[in-house]
């Protein structure tokens, strides 16, 4: 009788058999460490993060600072912040994460909903701190739609941007202008200069300021590039916007000239210069 001494097929058998049980021993302890990464990493408080105000560490939950609101309410932006992280990312894992906190969908919600805010930046830290820097907006001026009955009015910033309502009128000392050339509905957070055009009502007004030494609180932009400038002696000087400064200012170098000119029982009649026929000022 003869006897098989080797048997290629079994031993391939074998091989696989020895292969398949250490699969099976080394698969359990794979997920085991991935699941206790996974855990470590989004379930345990070490990289947790609270939105409550002044947490520090306790109890090994991290913060988030919030620097540079002046007048924006602190606890409102934390709630805000409270409703994004408690959603869940598949229902079951938590955004109160220092890796998982959802930096630009905060940024976002808030340049939308507090035009206050010219620039939000969040930054995270090991093992659990988050910093929120804002930068609010400056105001430069009020700026008031006077084309319908009940004048709206708003603070605008330099770079030509609504970003609150505002009173009618703060007294002499604020920039004020009064627009007759806006015709469309307007939104906080909405520029309404670019911010060449801003720089030079600016400009206009520090200009007139300097060469006539007479306060111009008030402007009025009407129709087609011309500019009313309400001196705060109550007469206005009217020009075109399209001109260049340098235009502007030779034609102050004639009306203080016309002014030094008059009699004191002149000026307290006046109404107005008018400079928008090139090489020519009439006044009334």
């Amino acid at each position: 009788m003869t006897k098989l001494l080797y048997n290629p097929y079994r031993l391939k058998n074998k091989k696989k058999a020895r292969f398949s049980r250490k699969v099976i021993l080394l698969v359990p302890p794979s997920f085991l460490i991935l699941g206790s990464l996974f855990y470590f990493l989004f379930f345990s408080s070490r990289f947790r993060i609270s939105p409550v105000r002044d947490t520090g560490i306790s109890n090994g939950v991290g913060e988030i600072k919030i620097s540079g609101i002046e007048t924006i309410s602190e606890d409102l932006l934390r709630e805000k912040i409270n409703r994004i992280i408690s959603e869940k990312i598949y229902f079951f894992i938590p955004r109160n994460n220092l890796f998982l906190f959802p930096s630009k969908e905060i940024k976002t919600v808030f340049l939308e909903e507090f035009p206050k805010m010219k620039e939000v930046s969040v930054k995270k830290s090991l093992p659990n701190l988050i910093r929120i820097e804002i930068e609010e907006r400056k105001m430069s001026a009020i700026w008031c739609n006077v084309l319908s009955n009940l004048p709206e009015c708003f603070f605008i910033d330099k770079e030509g941007v609504v970003f609150e309502n505002a009173p009618s009128s703060l007294g002499s000392l604020i920039f004020k202008i009064n627009d007759k050339s806006f015709k469309k509905a307007l939104q906080l957070g909405e520029r309404i200069f670019e911010k060449e055009h801003i720089n030079q009502l600016f400009k206009i007004k520090e200009t007139l300021e300097r060469n006539l030494n007479i306060s111009f609180p008030e402007f009025t932009v009407l129709e087609g590039d011309v500019l009313e400038a309400k001196s705060s002696l109550g007469w206005r000087f009217i020009f075109d916007l399209s001109q260049n400064i340098e235009n502007i200012e030779t034609q102050l170098e004639v009306l203080k000239k016309i002014l030094s000119e008059m009699e004191p029982e002149e000026k307290k009649v006046l109404e107005y210069f008018d400079s928008r026929i090139e090489g020519r000022i009439y006044y009334k």
